[in-house]
């Protein structure tokens, strides 16, 4: 069991985590379907990766420009462009 020092801390450093976390709707390039990801808004610089589409299941390239204090950037393309 965690001491209660050791708690708070873990319960602080996890709500600091979410706060960076947020749910963007992408448009996959290949099916035109939307498909709901969680980023992390704190990435810094540039972040990129591969996801399939829920509903085609193509590969889905996402990066995600973010500058703090503003909104990220998600940008979505074809895996081969």
């Amino acid at each position: 069991m965690l001491s209660f020092g050791v708690e708070a801390l873990f319960i602080n450093a996890m709500e600091a985590v979410m706060e960076c976390m947020k749910t963007v709707t992408v448009q996959c390039p290949y099916c035109g379907a939307l498909n709901e990801e969680l980023i992390d808004c704190s990435v810094e610089p540039p972040e990129e990766y591969v996801e399939d589409c829920e509903i085609c299941c193509s590969p889905m390239v996402i990066t995600i420009r973010s500058v703090e204090g503003e909104e990220p950037v998600v940008t979505v393309r074809r895996e081969n462009e």
